[in-house]
């Protein structure tokens, strides 16, 4: 019998989407159903600790989910075979655990992460976070072929934290340091020569709570500019590895002015109900 824990960290219980609670129970379930997994043990727990500096400030949000992360850590590896931790706005498919259970078999994958696609509102496109620049993920043509076959394929950068599987021999080397935020970490989980996997027969939906930009707008445009120039120099199109919506009708000297404009559109992700069909195309690619 495997037992498993799922981890959500949110600043308070008000703060989790509401959808995450009807998609666990539908995980669960679903789980529960599958040859296999019938006798498994799922618990589920909500951390909402907000932890203080010296000086009796809040911890921002990463040093927040460290703190949480380290305190539920002893918990875990001495009940639990697995834990996977979750953001508070990501909505997982009904076959997400079970799948990423799999994986990690499959591959001898001690941490396997879904995909799941960035926050228009955040960064400006809704493209999947493993394929963004800053996230150093390569090659990544590979993974864009990977992603179009439903293909699991190994991350060597940022594999997103939002909705992530790990093995609790994983979870015994990882010390979850306080103070290091997302890349920190991954970099620590590489230097540990921990193999990490993303499957894309795994999409969350990545929910929208405010639309508040966290990259600034002017960061936005100039990251677009250079990818611009980027595929100019390697004879592509101007507008490869966009968002068709945004390109299409436009020049380069347009589609730069019009950008801003996306910025702020708050969109409703439908990735959440991809159920891993594997004669689906994934429309973003």
């Amino acid at each position: 019998m495997t037992k498993i824990l799922l981890v959500c960290i949110a600043r308070h219980l008000g703060d989790v989407a509401p959808q995450l609670f009807g998609a666990l129970r539908r995980m669960v379930e679903y789980t529960l159903q599958t040859p296999g997994y019938k006798q498994d043990t799922i618990d589920f727990i909500v951390l909402t600790e907000q932890p203080r500096d010296k000086e009796g400030k809040r911890l921002a949000g990463n040093q927040a989910i460290r703190w949480n992360m380290k305190k539920v850590r002893p918990h875990a590896l001495k009940h639990y075979h697995y834990i996977l931790r979750m953001d508070s706005d990501m909505i997982p498919p009904p076959h997400a655990l079970v799948t990423l259970i799999k994986t990690s078999v499959k591959h001898n994958a001690p941490i396997v992460t879904s995909l799941t696609p960035e926050r228009p509102a955040k960064c400006g496109t809704d493209q999947f976070s493993q394929l963004m620049n800053w996230n150093e993920n390569e090659p990544k043509e590979k993974i864009i072929s990977s992603i179009k076959q439903l293909k699991p394929f190994v991350c060597t950068g940022n594999a997103g934290v939002g909705f992530m599987l790990m093995t609790s021999a994983a979870l015994k080397k990882i010390k979850w340091a306080r103070l290091k935020d997302d890349f920190g970490f991954w970099n620590e989980v590489h230097k540990l020569d921990i193999k990490v996997v993303c499957t894309p027969r795994v999409v969350c939906a990545h929910k929208e709570h405010r639309p508040a930009i966290v990259r600034g707008e002017k960061w936005i445009v100039e990251h677009w500019r250079k990818v611009i120039l980027r595929n100019l120099a390697a004879h592509r199109n101007w507008y490869h590895g966009f968002p068709y919506k945004w390109w299409h009708g436009h020049s380069v000297e347009t589609f730069l002015v019009m950008l801003p404009l996306h910025l702020n559109q708050v969109k409703e992700p439908k990735w959440f109900t991809y159920q891993g069909n594997k004669n689906e195309s994934l429309k973003m690619l």
